[in-house]
């Protein structure tokens, strides 16, 4: 596999060329990284959030110690209403609604050239993250699964067709649910197999995509690890190498040590490196403490001292979006047209409401949704 990506970079990417790079402080973008420092292509790095977040100070080391220019771009959560316009009359709500903070203007952007390098979807290719319990046993791979798996980020049918009023909604619903079944089912391959794809096809195509760029305000993104021969590669693996992201973490362990042995965002309080960094006891006792102070900080200051990225930019109940939910309240009555009233708020929340969920990422998609649904019928109705 190593040796496959080296061939898609060396084909696709030069030295000599002007790239960016929106690098995290994860595992995919370090990864990628490895890969392009390996061949002498040094791009422009690119970091979202504040210098507090642990995905800012985790992408640093990473940075650092590959010797590349890095740029850190704060998100202006002031200017969510207008991300949300510019979402709606691009894409019109094809990519869900939950990520408006990726239309954020990336200064200096132009110089960026040759295009704009990014690790999203890597977890989805490499890692095969998008199978449903991908860190648990085979057995449990399956249709159902998948898409309760990704139907999270959505609403349940079974919710949906009590929300909707319109006549027909229930089996038009049936019809889409068949669809899909058909589609996974009709897939060459294992379970396992049938399910990678289908993430492949389904939550990767309609809602990561929308986080590689494909949008006016960034260069044309680079993804040299989206190719015919990495594909036909993980089709053939058995499911040992392809869960739990086995593949990305021996790459990295085994081609890249230096770069595993550097703290890593999980997207959680954890940052604990792959690799050993000082002693097995010394990394323990530091991690773990560098963690439960993350977790205090968080229960005293709540969203106002939250580290996490993703988990700050993406919550329903911060700045921005609130802004964003106040534009579209005035236009719940073009929702009520169609849906159950008392259903739908219960859904979605008045902006003054908090919406409690247990993962204010994925939780609040379906809130995120019909804030979407009601601006743009606003919009185009």
């Amino acid at each position: 596999m190593g040796e496959a990506v080296d061939a898609v970079i060396r084909g696709r990417l030069k030295a000599d060329r002007s790239y960016g790079f929106s690098f995290s402080g994860g595992l995919d973008s370090r990864l990628l990284g490895g890969f392009l420092a390996q061949q002498g292509i040094r791009p422009q790095a690119m970091t979202f959030g504040n210098p507090s977040d642990i995905e800012m100070r985790c992408a640093q080391n990473v940075v650092r110690a590959l010797k590349w220019p890095h740029r850190q771009v704060p998100i202006d959560e002031s200017a969510y209403p207008r991300y949300a316009g510019q979402e709606l009359d691009s894409r019109h709500l094809a990519n869900g609604f939950s990520c408006l903070m990726l239309w954020q203007d990336i200064p200096g952007a132009e110089t960026c050239r040759d295009g704009q390098l990014t690790g999203y979807a890597m977890d989805s290719i490499l890692g095969a993250d998008n199978l449903c319990n991908a860190h648990g046993p085979q057995t449990l791979v399956n249709f159902d699964n998948s898409f309760k798996t990704f139907n999270r980020w959505g609403i349940d049918p079974s919710v949906l067709q009590n929300l909707l009023t319109l006549k027909g909604a229930s089996e038009a619903i049936a019809w889409a649910m068949d669809r899909l079944r058909q589609m996974y089912h009709s897939t060459p391959g294992e379970e396992f197999q049938k399910a990678w794809r289908f993430g492949l096809n389904n939550r990767t195509r309609f809602h990561t995509s929308a986080a590689i760029g494909l949008h006016t305000t960034w260069p044309w993104p680079q993804i040299p690890y989206m190719d015919t021969s990495i594909f036909e590669i993980m089709g053939s693996l058995p499911f040992a190498s392809m869960n739990g992201r086995r593949i990305q973490y021996t790459l990295l362990t085994t081609r890249y040590p230096d770069l595993a042995r550097l703290p890593l965002d999980r997207n959680q309080f954890n940052i604990q490196p792959l690799l050993t960094r000082y002693h097995p006891t010394l990394d323990r006792i530091l991690y773990s403490g560098i963690e439960r102070a993350y977790r205090w900080e968080h229960r005293l200051r709540g969203l106002r001292g939250e580290r996490r990225y993703y988990y700050r930019l993406i919550d329903f109940n911060n700045p921005g979006w609130k802004r964003v939910r106040r534009q579209a309240e005035p236009f719940r009555d073009h929702l009520h047209a169609i849906m159950d009233c008392k259903r739908l708020n219960q859904l979605w929340p008045a902006p003054d409401i908090a919406l409690e969920c247990r993962d204010a990422i994925i939780d609040s998609s379906k809130a995120k949704l019909l804030t979407g649904l009601a601006l743009w019928a606003s919009r185009y109705l």
